[in-house]
């Protein structure tokens, strides 16, 4: 009997709910009678459209008052506007149709303290996922808007992210205290002198300096952001809008090669000069490689973007719809939902070859213009971005070659020189009439002193029209040298690029293109430009370089 007890104790030692201690029995909060209903709310768009019935609003307001949401107006405005150019075809802006506004104390904020100022403070470092001034300790608010004052001056001090998003959502949420023409700029310029210091900035202004852009209608601030564009299309989630603006702007073009070459030239061995070279030297090197392979694949870029999109009916769009600013504090005045449709450059893989395949050719020659002997390995090179560099590093090396023979003349020498000035029409016309005045002069005092004054006056009169006209035709009163004033044809113009090049000289119709450009030229230049030799046609030599700088030139 006993062990029958010791048993039943050693198995209540593992009963646990002996162990557990007791709940008091609770009465429920609320008390129903009856059977209770679930009830589901309206998404939100039903609600907006007044779909749903009067209950489930009244639940909806009263959930949403209860956690203190604000109620907007609705709105569903849109504006739809079509860039010039590029690879946007167009963007339409929506205004958000929610009722509800989460934000709404901040831009009421914002306006509160848009003119106050602290006076200068130590710095208080401050974190916020979503930085508000309701976060603020004393010490970081007054050192927020002494920090703003400096920015609004152009000194940008130390700070911290949040310091930095809390500046940006004035910008984006005060768009009638800040014209966007000036938030473009404040947004540009926090981007650029901060994103060293900050480097998770690249991330987020990628994103926003785009929308801001899109949604306010204004084009891309490459002006801005153009020295360091590489970065920003590296990390960019929209790259066709660093894109849109490449005819208008070398910068452009700088934007096109971050994204279509493999090659990086900025980073290149010899970009700052030869090893050991002194700063001074190092840094006319890079002034020196950066003018010319700006200025030199700007021309080879020339003409991308309609290849990009085939013409208005040559290539399929995709539309792209999203939130503008994504992770950022919006109020609803400014909150926006974009739809751009766009040409996509994702596919354009044989671009990427021929332009990476140009730059390492251009780098050669420039190294070459420096005087160093490596070089690099070019595959691919498409025939017509070899034609145009080598364009123009020949011109180059033309100049060089002269400042070069000019400096290392004797002293004497250059007193002959003529002087180094552009010519003046102007100025000859102003000679040949103070000659006429001093051969008047001269013929004062003789017998025939009236008549031959008469004859002189009169013979400078005809000589000066006959001047003014022939000043009209052939190189004409302004600049030609950019221009196709001899009126040569695309087919005229090319047989001559390939003589220039030497190998058109026996083209099949050689002899009939031959002939129309030596008319066309004859009437226009003066003279004939092409003979006939053993290596077929060829510029005559006392023409050569004013011709092929001409046509250089009309290239640009």
């Amino acid at each position: 009997m006993q062990d029958r007890n010791n048993s039943r104790e050693r198995d209540d030692f593992w009963d646990l709910d002996k162990l557990v201690p007791k709940k008091r029995a609770t009465l429920s909060p609320f008390a129903t009678e009856g059977s209770t209903r679930e009830y589901t709310v309206p998404p939100a768009a039903v609600t907006l459209e007044g779909e749903n019935t009067e209950r489930g609003t009244a639940d909806r307001r009263l959930n949403l008052d209860a956690l203190g949401v604000k109620r907007g107006v609705k709105t569903s405005e849109s504006l739809t506007y079509y860039p010039e150019g590029g690879l946007i075809k167009s963007v339409t802006v929506h205004h958000f149709i929610d009722r509800y506004d989460f934000y709404d104390n901040f831009r009421k904020s914002a306006e509160i303290f848009f003119d106050y100022r602290t006076e200068r403070c130590e710095f208080a470092q401050f974190y916020s996922y979503m930085p508000q001034y309701s976060q603020l300790t004393r010490e970081q608010k007054n050192y927020y808007f002494y920090w703003r004052d400096e920015i609004r001056h152009g000194r940008y001090i130390r700070t911290d992210y949040s310091y930095v998003y809390l500046y940006v959502y004035e910008i984006l949420n005060l768009p009638d205290r800040i014209p966007p023409e000036e938030g473009i700029r404040l947004l540009c310029r926090l981007w650029r002198e901060y994103r060293q210091r900050l480097p998770r900035l690249d991330n987020y202004f990628s994103i926003w300096v785009q929308d801001y852009c899109l949604v306010h209608r204004l084009g891309c601030p490459m002006d801005e952001i153009g020295d360091f564009i590489f970065d920003i299309i590296a990390v960019s989630s929209f790259k066709e809008f660093y894109l849109s603006d490449i005819e208008n702007t070398d910068r452009g073009s700088a934007a096109l090669l971050a994204y279509f070459s493999d090659y990086d030239w900025r980073r290149g061995k010899y970009v700052c000069g030869v090893q050991g070279a002194d700063a001074s030297a190092s840094e006319n090197a890079k002034t020196f490689y950066t003018a010319h392979m700006e200025g030199v694949m700007s021309l080879v870029l020339r003409g991308i973007i309609p290849k990009i999109t085939g013409g208005v009916d040559g290539a399929e769009t995709v539309t792209l719809r999203r939130d503008a600013f994504p992770n950022s504090l919006c109020t609803h005045m400014v909150k926006r939902k974009l739809e751009i449709e766009y040409y996509p450059i994702a596919g354009a893989e044989g671009l990427r070859r021929g332009i990476t395949a140009a730059v390492k050719h251009a780098e050669n020659r420039l190294r070459a213009l420096l005087g160093v002997k490596s070089r690099l390995a070019v595959r691919e090179l498409p025939d017509e971005y070899r034609e145009i560099i080598d364009y123009y590093f020949d011109a180059v090396t033309r100049r060089q070659k002269k400042e070069e023979a000019r400096a290392s003349a004797p002293e004497y020498e250059r007193l002959y020189d003529a002087p180094r000035e552009d010519m003046s029409f102007a100025g000859a016309d102003e000679i040949e009439r103070l000659s006429w005045d001093t051969t008047l002069r001269l013929v004062e005092g003789s017998e025939d002193d009236g008549e031959q004054q008469e004859e002189i006056s009169a013979l400078a009169d005809e000589q000066s029209d006959a001047s003014s006209v022939s000043m009209s035709n052939g190189m004409g009163e302004k600049d030609s040298s950019s221009e196709n004033t001899y009126g040569l044809d695309s087919e005229e113009l090319s047989f001559l690029r390939s003589i220039i090049r030497e190998d058109g000289g026996y083209a099949a119709d050689a002899d009939s293109l031959a002939e129309r450009v030596n008319e066309k030229f004859a009437d226009g230049f003066g003279d004939v430009i092409l003979e006939y030799g053993d290596d077929g046609y060829h510029l005559i030599e006392d023409y050569k370089e004013d011709i092929t700088d001409w046509l250089w030139k009309i290239m640009k």
